[in-house]
């Protein structure tokens, strides 16, 4: 067990499935790094059992805070909420479905460094068979320009990264929305513009997934939308100080090019869920399309 200097937050916003969040609490309590200040916020769950768990384990650890929300705020602001009632030095957020090896704290903060995020291996945890799927995860690094991250992102495009350790005050400069899909995918940009994420070793995140193969959510409709993602993080590639003129054009059309390629293949592959929105992306399918937006804006 280690101490630790620095205080990390871990966010966790939860809503109506008690035998997660148990399983996830009792996984962040046994972190071998004890410096933790550990956040519930219950978004207005029906079950009773949620605030039962959630009050047990508080009472048996002084570390855990809980907070029951009146009424049921939405997911985005949930994730906002415990973010704003954090006060440590670093930040990560929890998902009740999602789980650490017990040493991830403790590797993130020796790894992090300077960097803004840092991330060590992923993998994929399928809950009903127990099922493990490791997951490669891009190979970033504030040692390397943002223009070269970027890319690498977009050929490895994983938003898992957002479940990584976050300097909680960079965070809370660019921490922008979570109403809007792939806001996630944003945040992960954003923050290789700014302070740089760290991609590691020693310690796994797993990601969970109820059925045994994935299939994408909306954020705040029944059909995906592009639009908000795509022209924010060209916003923020062309209001950047640290990409050349020409590298915002480049790393511009790969970002385009990477959002045209998913959506084209999440459409094939869920169009109930991700069906091409024409009208908007017309443009957007050229150079010319991103370049318009690039360059609409002072840089």
């Amino acid at each position: 067990m280690v101490q630790g200097d620095h205080l990390v937050s871990v966010g966790v916003p939860v809503y109506d499935r008690p035998e997660l969040l148990k399983r996830r609490l009792a996984n962040i309590v046994g972190q071998t790094y004890r410096n933790l200040e550990i956040i519930v916020s219950d978004n207005a769950s029906p079950k009773p059992e949620m605030e039962a768990i959630a009050r047990a384990y508080a009472a048996s650890d002084p570390r855990i805070r809980y907070v029951r929300q009146a009424t049921n705020i939405g997911a985005g602001a949930n994730f906002e909420f415990v973010l704003s009632c954090s006060t440590g030095k670093y930040f990560a957020w929890a998902a009740d479905d999602d789980e650490w090896d017990e040493n991830f704290v403790e590797v993130c903060v020796a790894g992090i460094g300077s960097a803004q995020i840092f991330m060590p291996n992923m993998a994929v945890k399928y809950l009903k068979s127990g099922a493990i799927q490791k997951t490669p995860v891009p190979q970033l690094s504030p040692s390397v320009s943002p223009a070269t991250n970027i890319l690498r992102f977009m050929k490895n495009m994983q938003p898992g990264l957002f479940y990584g350790l976050h300097d909680r005050q960079a965070l809370l400069e660019i921490i922008g929305t979570f109403y809007h899909d792939m806001s996630d995918v944003a945040l992960i940009v954003r923050a290789i513009l700014g302070k740089g994420v760290q991609t590691g070793d020693g310690a796994e995140y797993r990601a969970g997934i109820f059925d045994e193969a994935y299939k994408p959510k909306p954020a705040n409709s029944v059909r995906f939308s592009y639009g908000p993602f795509l022209r924010g993080v060209l916003i923020a590639i062309a209001r950047s100080p640290r990409l050349s003129a020409r590298e915002k054009m480049v790393v511009g059309y790969r970002v385009t090019q990477a959002t045209v390629k998913l959506m084209v293949h999440l459409t094939r592959a869920y169009p109930e869920v991700a069906g091409w929105h024409h009208k908007a992306y017309t443009a957007l399918r050229t150079p010319s399309g991103a370049r318009s937006i690039l360059f609409s804006r002072k840089s």
